[in-house]
């Protein structure tokens, strides 16, 4: 890692390799609508909170890490091979992290919060390449520190049957894949009020196992599973391909695709 220095700004939008999130000065990092906020907190927990209309953090917590220490200084920071970690500023004790080992040439990473308060880590060509698991993501690759990041499903991240309706949209909002509620995973195409299947896996199993999740596993292979995460269906796509962040995305002629690090194709799927 490089040689550590504090962030100096109360609020910043994007936290860079080498920079580090200290508990004791209350700072926090911020999404560019000013709608969440990410903070580590005294007992080393690391919350993002829903914000106030003024940008402020509520009480509305979206996601932590839930691990705590007791009253101390801790840090936040993200490590030359990708890695974020929550540390006990006296001790180096290791409260939480991802244990991303990322390709070094793929630095300097950078972390920021999206503007649906996904916590995202992103190398040198502003690509995504770790986000804090979510139902709904919102993009794959950003403009920029300030802006956000087209409708992917990305590593460790899951749609749910039972949440935001199971949906996964193209760029143009034409084409969508559903996890539905019982345990089918079908494309559809948007005609005027219709949605006509253009492909389905076939899996409708019924809702008593429900609700279902389909995983884009760190494995390169996207499955899904149901509520007793007994498998379902599969792309068979583990192992393929080059090993890193793999990810899902339904393009805007209906295909259902899988890519792999280098973000080549190593699956797709249409009727």
């Amino acid at each position: 890692m490089t040689q550590p220095f504090y962030v100096n700004n109360p609020v910043s939008y994007f936290l860079q390799e080498g920079q580090i999130l200290n508990s004791d000065n209350n700072y926090l990092l911020r999404d560019k609508n000013r709608r969440h906020s990410l903070v580590i907190k005294n007992d080393g927990n690391l919350v993002i909170y829903k914000n106030d209309i003024s940008g402020a953090p509520t009480t509305a917590i979206l996601w932590q890490t839930g691990k705590t220490g007791g009253k101390s200084e801790y840090h936040f920071y993200v490590t030359e091979d990708g890695d974020l970690k929550v540390e006990e500023s006296h001790s180096k004790r290791i409260m939480w992290q991802t244990n991303n080992r990322l390709n070094k040439n793929q630095g300097k990473f950078f972390v920021q919060l999206s503007i649906t308060g996904q916590l995202l880590v992103c190398n040198k060509n502003r690509w995504v390449v770790w986000a804090t698991q979510s139902i709904h993501p919102t993009n794959q690759k950003i403009n920029g520190p300030f802006s956000d990041v087209p409708n992917i499903l990305l590593q460790n991240q899951f749609l749910k049957s039972d949440v935001n309706d199971g949906i996964l949209f193209d760029k143009t909002n034409n084409y969508f894949l559903k996890m539905q509620s019982d345990g089918n995973i079908v494309i559809y195409q948007k005609e005027g009020s219709k949605n006509n299947v253009v492909w389905a896996s076939h899996t409708n199993v019924g809702p008593s196992r429900g609700p279902f999740h389909l995983k884009m596993q760190d494995d390169g292979n996207l499955c899904a599973y149901d509520n007793k995460n007994a498998y379902l269906w599969g792309t068979g796509t583990n192992g393929k391909g080059y090993k890193g962040q793999y990810w899902a995305e339904v393009k805007s002629n209906g295909q259902l695709i899988v890519h792999d690090a280098n973000r080549d194709i190593i699956c797709f799927f249409k009727q």
